[in-house]
């Protein structure tokens, strides 16, 4: 059963306690970087980077997820906040809201998992709800297919706890040392009558169930609010009083971390992202050299619409509405962008150089490689 105290909070990779413990395995558990936006009424990937709000089954429900500086103290200067604007109006079986991140399978050796030697572990956060009463963690591992849950209680609405939760070690199923999905965790929010009753406190094979029974519903109103910060993941078992200090990173090193799953290469007029030259007069290859090499070869994420764009050239400019990517670093951090009649440009001259900008307040480029 997790345990909730007062005290600080942290986060755990290497395996190792203490001020050499190493790199975090949890990327942004203090929610410090939001490379997207600092609010949004979608679900998804859309405030703080690598947290996910993931709805299931639901029909009804409107919500607000930001990166707000309501926070416990103890360093920490943001944190996750869930909000519900219009209530699920009837929670059915098979429905389930939670907040959500993914670990890369070769950030998690350190567990050796499928092996003798696995480790226990113990996942730490802060949290604060308006609710008191059972509230659920559900993990799942992607290679292997089992998953964990146990329940926390909140004792008082409004107010945060620490929470520490004890992870069994687990020598059936490996984690696979690649760069896929090792685990992903879920703060479970509300869940359905064929989604709760889950059992707590060990590892077992594929089921439905993904919640504890009394599972609180944060979705029956629009008062509900949930926030999380703090999230720490250390091997060996603790209370949350004995967790290891959080280890805080500077922004740079964790933006730098969170550009591995996406980056954010030009928003709003005027922006550069990148140069190149006319192939053919109406055909234009540009490049940019990204600052952090992604998990795998890149997506692209942009808003389309005329003239957002433009190439800048021999003392004038083309005009586009959209873009593509003709080659991408499945290793590496260099992109070649494409841009031609299709995309909106009109006649230039051959071998003229250039280089791309935005040219509305609304134009956006971004790379992604979420897990």
């Amino acid at each position: 059963m997790g345990i909730v105290t007062r005290t600080l909070a942290n986060n755990l990779t290497t395996g190792m306690t203490g001020d050499t413990r190493g790199t975090p395995i949890i990327v942004n558990g203090d929610m410090a970087v939001a490379q997207r936006d600092t609010s949004s009424t979608s679900d998804g990937i859309k405030t703080c980077d690598r947290w996910n709000v993931r709805k299931t089954n639901l029909d009804n429900l409107a919500l607000t997820q930001a990166q707000s500086t309501t926070v416990p103290g103890h360093g920490f200067k943001h944190s996750f906040k869930y909000d519900t604007t219009t209530i699920e109006t009837a929670l059915a079986a098979d429905e389930a809201l939670a907040i959500e991140t993914r670990l890369e399978a070769n950030s998690m050796q350190a567990l050796k998992y499928g092996t003798a030697q696995a480790e226990a572990t113990t996942l730490t956060f802060w949290a604060k709800s308006s609710l008191t009463g059972v509230h659920g963690i559900y993990i799942r591992t992607h290679d292997g297919a089992q998953e964990f849950v146990q329940s926390y209680t909140i004792a008082t609405a409004d107010t945060w706890q620490k929470v520490a939760i004890n992870i069994p070690a687990n020598t059936a199923k490996v984690i696979n040392n690649d760069n896929g999905i090792g685990w992903w965790i879920q703060w479970i929010l509300a869940a359905g009558t064929s989604v709760d009753g889950a059992t707590l406190g060990s590892w077992h094979d594929n089921a439905t169930e993904i919640a504890p029974t009394s599972q609180v519903n944060l979705m029956a109103n629009t008062s509900y609010e949930f926030c999380l910060t703090g999230v720490q993941l250390e091997i060996g078992t603790f209370t949350a009083d004995t967790t290891p200090a959080f280890p805080f990173e500077s922004f740079g090193d964790s933006l730098s971390r969170c550009e591995r799953y996406f980056q954010t290469i030009a928003e709003g007029t005027d922006k550069p992202f990148g140069m190149g030259h006319y192939w053919e007069a109406q055909e234009f290859i540009g490049h940019r050299v990204l600052p952090t090499t992604m998990r795998t070869a890149p997506t692209l994420e942009y808003v389309s619409a005329t003239n957002y764009y433009a190439i800048l050239r021999n003392g004038g400019s083309d005009q586009f509405d959209d873009l593509t990517i003709s080659s991408s670093p499945k290793t590496g951090n260099m992109i070649t962008w494409y841009c031609g009649s299709g995309q909106g440009i009109s006649s230039s001259t051959k071998n003229f150089a250039g280089f791309f900008r935005t040219q509305n307040s609304s134009a956006y480029i971004a790379m992604t490689a979420e897990l």
